[in-house]
């Protein structure tokens, strides 16, 4: 075989492998892309979870359940707290819908947390908190949740 065959073959089994290459790199970039989504999957379950686990504080429930019943028998302390309890819950609520918004969060698993999210601001307090803070909170996210919380503007 003459060098100038030889050549012509190298080329055509350089080309074969630079095609198989690319196949390969696509098939990484997708185990890549399926590990992100798994990932954040699990980051924002654990953010949420966490929510879960704040009432679980008896003094923290008890002030929950007087900012549901009674939001004028709060001192500046309680709405403090409850501030900081409703920001926490808020924070992780409103990753999840960025997640949901880039992409890696299902829309069908973001539909399962709204009925908590209208849970917790189902009372005078939050509702009040939501409107007050709605500069500090994602329009997209704000708009969405205010629409299907059905909340209304107490001032």
């Amino acid at each position: 075989m003459d060098t100038k065959a030889l050549a012509e073959w190298a080329e055509i089994i350089a080309a074969f492998v630079v095609v198989i290459s690319l196949f390969y790199v696509g098939y990484q970039v997708k185990q890549n892309t399926d590990a992100i989504e798994a990932d954040t999957l699990n980051s924002v379950v654990s953010g949420l979870i966490s929510t879960w686990d704040i009432p679980l504080d008896r003094s923290i429930a008890e002030l929950m359940v007087r900012a549901k019943k009674d939001p004028d028998s709060l001192d500046d302390i309680d709405r403090e707290q409850f501030l900081g309890v409703w920001a926490k819950q808020a924070a992780n609520y409103e990753a999840a819908w960025l997640h949901k918004e880039s992409g890696l969060l299902s829309t069908n698993y973001w539909a399962t947390l709204i009925p908590h999210q209208c849970y917790i601001m189902g009372n005078k307090t939050a509702i009040k908190i939501w409107f007050e803070w709605k500069p500090a909170l994602t329009k997209g996210y704000w708009d969405e949740i205010t629409h299907k919380c059905e909340l209304i503007d107490p001032r």
